[in-house]
């Protein structure tokens, strides 16, 4: 076959052609009175006559087959809608769509959004690079273009990738503050952020459950977890999972700032915020996160990671225990975070009753 390289494509047969340019195969189809072109992951003509029967195949059964026209930015802002609908039903919060924007922004970095989703392949991906976060955003988004009633690639990109060429996820780093350091953020915090990092730090609350308590959520020397805070600065009457809504202890020290802080306060009722700006409704994250910068902090989580080393280390409690206190929904997520400091804990009291019963400590006596 002669192949002309100033034509778009060559036709081979009827409706299976091949692109000069780069040698990809093309299969062409009538769908509803449409002719669609659609590019072939076949790299010899027999395996893109077989790819070309078993699309025929598709199109005959009344499966719809995408076109080449449709790009990752548009599945993106249809994953987007559909994830806001879910979002306005109470199926999903919106954190969610905020992170998998995040990650598919990052993503399309390294594979731009004009790419038309029928070209990506894994030997694609796997050159693009993707961290874990990207690599999980693209992927969503490739398991939305994959299922009904969309379908708009025919098979998974993502599944024929090896397990080893695949990111990973590494596992976050817990940082935890001793005494001196959290004694030293808290003392260069100003207002009422002060307040708002103490009860984070002895409570272990969520930065947005702290944010969402009122003055009635305090009572019977607990702190009563009811709801949260969202992004767009709105409560949200349920907190974070059902095992979120609990009682924690609530320290006397902690109870007294807490005192002073409702005495200073405009808005003191029982409905009121804790936090709360001049107008009475609740503190903004963001400026809770530009807060903790400028006292020498880098996020929030280090308040919750603190108080939950604390309970490890320092009060012996069992993973239950702690589980509760945090709010998780199942122990075993608590052991996964703090595995290290509960082996720590064991690790030190093994070492402490072998030392005790040992005839070098036993000189002491």
């Amino acid at each position: 076959m002669s192949v002309d390289h100033s034509k778009r494509r060559v036709r081979i047969e009827r409706g299976l052609y091949q692109r000069p340019s780069d040698g990809k195969y093309e299969a062409g189809y009538t769908c509803e009175g449409k002719w669609t072109m659609v590019t072939l992951r076949a790299t010899s003509l027999t395996e893109a006559r077989k790819e070309q029967r078993a699309l025929v195949t598709k199109v005959d059964s009344g499966e719809a087959v995408a076109s080449n026209r449709i790009t990752l930015g548009t599945v993106r802002d249809e994953l987007l809608a559909d994830t806001q609908r879910k979002i306005d039903r109470g199926q999903k919060q919106q954190r969610t769509k905020d992170a998998l924007n995040a990650r598919l922004r990052a993503a399309f970095k390294k594979l731009p959004a004009s790419t038309p989703i029928q070209k990506l392949t894994p030997r694609t991906i796997i050159e693009a690079d993707l961290t874990f976060a990207e690599y999980s955003g693209l992927h969503r988004l490739l398991s939305f273009a994959f299922e009904e009633p969309r379908r708009y690639i025919y098979e998974h990109p993502c599944a024929r990738i090896p397990k080893d060429d695949r990111p990973r996820c590494g596992k976050a780093t817990i940082v935890v503050l001793d005494n001196e350091a959290l004694g030293k953020l808290l003392g260069k915090a100003e207002g009422q952020w002060r307040v708002l990092f103490s009860l984070m730090a002895y409570s272990g609350l969520r930065p947005m459950e702290a944010l969402g308590l009122r003055w009635g959520d305090l009572a019977d020397g607990f702190i009563h977890v009811r709801g949260q805070l969202t992004r767009t600065g709105s409560y949200k009457p349920t907190p974070k999972t059902d095992a979120g809504n609990r009682a924690v202890v609530l320290v006397p020290q902690l109870a007294a700032l807490l005192r002073r802080h409702r005495l200073a306060s405009r808005y003191s009722a029982d409905t009121d915020f804790i936090f709360q700006t001049g107008h009475g409704t609740a503190l903004d994250y963001g400026n809770a996160r530009r807060a903790l910068k400028a006292a020498g902090g880098t996020n929030c989580k280090l308040f919750r990671h603190t108080f939950a080393s604390h309970l490890i280390l320092d009060l012996k409690l069992d993973v239950v225990q702690v589980s509760r206190q945090l709010g998780h929904a199942r122990p075993s997520i608590t052991l996964d975070i703090y595995s290290h400091l509960f082996d720590q804990a064991r690790h030190a009291e093994d070492i402490r009753d072998r030392l005790a019963d040992s005839d070098f400590a036993a000189v002491l006596s």
